[in-house]
């Protein structure tokens, strides 16, 4: 069908010619490429991967619904030699093979996705385990073996297709793959008539009954967005189908943007059509790993929100609130809480679930991209090595056409909202807005400022680098400890950037200063800092990260006050080390790390008490910065500005000083620090701050 719709394009002059419909003649086969399955494997892997589990080497005990014919299912029963399945079924046949050997029942399946319209009745009986076969679903009565049995754990011997199919879905394993047309778990609340999907009725099963650790959606609806909720909530680890089956999307996506480019390369006789068509079958395996690389991110973003989701629950529900306010969203609809739901999970300290997660990640990125395209950002020549990166390396030569790609705008707009929602969350760009009153393209400029300034996409890879390597609790925490500091940066640029911040000018001006503090902040903290750094650092090398890395992981949190080192510096024509030496005396003397630390050991009872301790932790690094730059300029009277300064100026202070740091150290000796001791303690310094100017 792309063949007959991309020449009826062609015949009637359409711009997009063959590119109308993608995959065809000449464009990329996805089942050749199984690029559908792998995308979503890569979902499996995250789960498994966050269990101690690496299903390349590992056996993984598998059911799915499918046969190796079929694109999705086919192609992912080849993904992994350690796969042990142990029962499939589709339309024609109920297969089982209670204990598989991996290796002979893998080369099995690899022979069945090479035939031609295969089935299960065409598997080696021979290979199949002792108790197991292949029944056909046409059978009125079927009697499985005590192995089969025991296998799908349950005494039963006696089914017809349906019940025995129940069973399966039901039984003890590892993994449910589905890679075929159906919807065959919901809600135990849901009706079969809600479902909507009459032809499985008598085998459908509800959330609570599945035993299996794991569910991967290779294809679309095989759970009910309820269903997906509650198994979620049982302890089950699962996405959305349309998180884990996006590859195929997002291939076709590629083609058709490559062809577009493509075909103004063709017009200018810079390739002919045999010519495209060859580059195109060269570059399969690049666009392959452009798509998946979308995939591992979304699923890893997944994992950091579902990290940070009880914290993030008062955000979740304002971005809600703000979606359904802009029409965007209802949320009865995709099965997200309503607000006295939200109120129940705050009380029983609970966050979204991952399926709702994803739900809100999709909208968000609708939303954030409408505000990106409707800004000058896409314009601005910054951001041309977005639309670089979407295209293979084998397509750079051609900079004059990607530059003026008809779809340039859009190509950019998606590749910006896609790292900043991946990286940042769905709840990022609102809590900015309300944080700060900033417009939603300053908070996307002030996330690419810091995205380049601070070279993060080096730090996420190292982080990434660590899978199956370490524990998996280890990266969430390090990619948790990067989030922090960029959003926190972040916020420095929309409170103290402007009104329209210049994302090429801010790069240059921070990004030398930001350098320099990386290499060097960790020697520049107070005493107890440096020992809780050096502490981390060494913890982290126990677990398995490399010594440069986990360097960078434990010190990365200092580069909060990193923007405010480099201003102070650039308005008082200092020099950085001068200036870090007087900030984290400042934060020493008024144990403004331990107030910190402090605010952040605190448990939210509600929404916003949460954003009064995120208002809190700003404005202790705001005192912190006001009162070096009050002690910098007392400097410029006096002498260089060194630490020795400091302790100069908290003397000549002291009626006002050892008050605070009085209270501070009988804080400390308390057995708990609450939030209303926090905020006084934030006032009386925010006193001295303004007394000091």
């Amino acid at each position: 069908f792309s063949d007959v719709a991309n020449a009826i394009a062609e015949a009637r002059g359409f711009w997009l010619g063959d590119a109308f419909a993608s995959g065809g003649s000449n464009g990329y086969d996805h089942k050749a490429m199984g690029i559908t399955a792998r995308g979503a494997w890569i979902s499996v892997q995250r789960h498994f991967l966050e269990m101690g589990v690496d299903v390349q080497s590992d056996p993984v005990r598998a059911i799915g619904c499918g046969d190796m014919s079929g694109d999705v299912f086919g192609n992912d029963m080849l993904l992994s030699k350690s796969i042990e399945l142990v029962a499939a079924f589709d339309h024609r046949h109920i297969f089982i093979d209670p204990r598989p050997d991996a290796a002979a029942s893998w080369r099995e399946r690899k022979r069945l996705f090479g035939l031609p319209r295969s089935s299960w009745a065409d598997y080696d009986e021979k290979l199949i385990s002792k108790g197991g076969g292949v029944f056909p679903r046409s059978a009125k009565s079927i009697t499985i073996s005590k192995e089969a049995a025991a296998a799908l754990g349950t005494e039963q011997r006696e089914f017809d297709p349906e019940s025995l199919i129940n069973a399966i879905l039901k039984s003890p394993v590892d993994l449910i793959w589905f890679g075929g047309i159906g919807t065959y778990i919901k809600a135990e609340a849901e009706s079969d008539a809600q479902v909507g999907d009459p032809t499985n009725d008598g085998l459908r099963v509800s959330a609570p009954e599945v035993r299996a650790r794991v569910i991967g959606e290779g294809a679309n609806l095989g759970i009910t967005q309820a269903g997906r909720i509650e198994f979620a909530l049982h302890g089950g680890r699962i996405n959305t189908d349309f998180i884990d089956n996006s590859a195929g999307v997002d291939c076709s996506d590629h083609e058709v943007n490559i062809k577009i480019l493509l075909s103004d390369i063709v017009a200018k006789k810079k390739l002919n059509l045999e010519q495209r068509n060859k580059l195109l079958v060269k570059m399969t395996d690049e666009v392959a790993a452009l798509v998946l690389r979308d995939n591992y991110q979304q699923s890893q973003s997944l994992s950091l929100q579902q990290y940070l989701a009880k914290a993030h629950l008062g955000l979740h529900s304002d971005l809600m609130r703000a979606m359904e306010k802009a029409k965007l969203l209802k949320r009865s609809l995709e099965g997200l809480p309503d607000d006295e739901s939200i109120a129940r999970l705050s009380r029983d300290g609970q966050g979204l679930t991952r399926p709702e997660l994803a739900i809100l990640t999709s909208y968000a990125k609708i939303m954030i991209y409408n505000e990106v395209l409707a800004s000058s950002i896409p314009d601005d020549p910054m951001m041309e090595g977005l639309l670089f990166d979407y295209f293979p390396k084998e397509l750079h030569k051609y900079s004059a056409e990607i530059k003026k790609h008809k779809l340039r705008r859009e190509i950019i707009a998606t590749q910006i909202v896609n790292t900043l929602v991946n990286r940042m969350g769905p709840e990022f760009v609102q809590s900015r807005m309300s944080k700060t009153g900033a417009a939603a393209a300053e908070v996307i400029k002030a996330f690419m400022i810091v995205l380049h300034a601070y070279d993060l996409p080096a730090m996420w890879q190292g982080i990434e680098a660590l899978d199956n390597k370490v524990p998996s609790h280890v990266q969430v925490s390090a990619l948790n400890q990067v989030f922090q500091v960029a959003k926190r940066t972040v916020t420095w640029y929309l409170r103290f950037g402007g009104n329209d911040l210049n994302v090429a000018a801010e790069i240059e001006a921070f990004k030398p200063g930001i350098e320099l503090l990386k290499k060097s902040i960790g020697k520049m903290a107070p005493e107890d800092v440096r020992q809780e750094v050096l502490t981390a650092e060494e913890n982290l090398i126990a677990e398995g990260v490399p010594p440069a890395l986990a360097s960078q992981i434990s010190t990365i949190k200092l580069l909060s006050a990193a923007s405010d080192i480099i201003s102070i510096t650039r308005r008082s024509e200092g020099e950085i080390k001068s200036i870090a030496d007087v900030y984290f005396s400042v934060g020493e003397r008024l144990g403004l790390d331990w107030l910190r630390f402090s605010v952040g050991a605190l448990v939210p009872a509600n929404g916003w008490q949460a954003r009064v301790m995120g208002g809190l932790t700003d404005d202790f690094y705001i005192h912190q910065a006001a009162l070096t730059s009050a002690i910098i300029a007392t400097a410029k009277k006096k002498a260089k500005p060194d630490s020795a300064l400091v302790e100069t100026w908290f003397d000549d202070n002291s009626d006002r000083t050892e008050k605070i740091t009085q209270m501070v150290e009988e804080f400390r000796a308390q057995p708990k620090v609450d939030l209303d001791m926090l905020v006084l303690v934030s006032q009386r310094i925010g006193q001295l701050v303004h007394q000091a100017k």
